[in-house]
């Protein structure tokens, strides 16, 4: 995937560790999103936003100790990521199964609905797809941005920081809007 995207040698090095490292880690991401969904869905949105600063915190000083102390470089920075998703999807889980008999998880019962899973996929695969869309192109505008070297690929990354913080005030209400469309399609009003 890195060769696809034009990414430079020098920054290969680094990057394919961290990749490697991070991808086996995002099962724990999934856990997070589903649980936090779950959370906001009943109208707690306010546990998972402690979960995450209390992670975020924790990943930074997992790098601190990871890169710094044990100079791991991105190896160490892409563990520390990892370990904070994991705490950050245990404690998520944790406060589902703490928020009543509703919400309780019993491994046994966990079984596919196929009539749910249709449904599920009606609404998901269109969000899913556009989602991708979006996904594809910034992959093919970081291709091109790569082939100019690290420096380029360095005012991109920046610029994407920049536009990460506009991303999350649009994310905030995006996700208040889910979750009060689907409560009421839920009601069925």
């Amino acid at each position: 995937m890195l060769r696809m995207l034009n990414t430079p040698a020098d920054v290969m090095e680094f990057a394919t560790p961290y990749l490697r490292i991070y991808f086996a880690g995002t099962i724990a991401n999934l856990f997070f999103n589903v649980g936090s969904g779950i959370l906001r869905a009943v109208g707690d949105s306010k546990s998972p936003l402690y979960v995450l600063m209390f992670c975020t915190g924790l990943n930074i000083a997992l790098d601190v100790l990871f890169v710094a102390v044990l100079g791991l470089a991105t190896a160490g920075a892409a563990i520390a990521t990892i370990l904070s998703q994991a705490c950050s999807a245990l404690l998520v889980l944790i406060l589902v199964h703490r928020k009543g008999d509703a919400f309780h998880i019993h491994l046994k019962e966990i079984k596919l609905h196929p009539d749910l899973l249709m449904h599920i996929f009606r609404i998901g695969l269109p969000a899913g797809m556009q989602s991708s869309l979006f996904a594809i192109s910034n992959v093919l505008i970081q291709s091109s941005i790569n082939s100019f070297g690290d420096v380029f690929m360095s005012g991109n990354a920046a610029a994407g920081n920049i536009e990460g913080f506009v991303y999350v005030i649009m994310n905030a209400f995006h996700q208040t809007a889910v979750n009060f469309i689907g409560q009421n399609v839920g009601a069925q009003q």
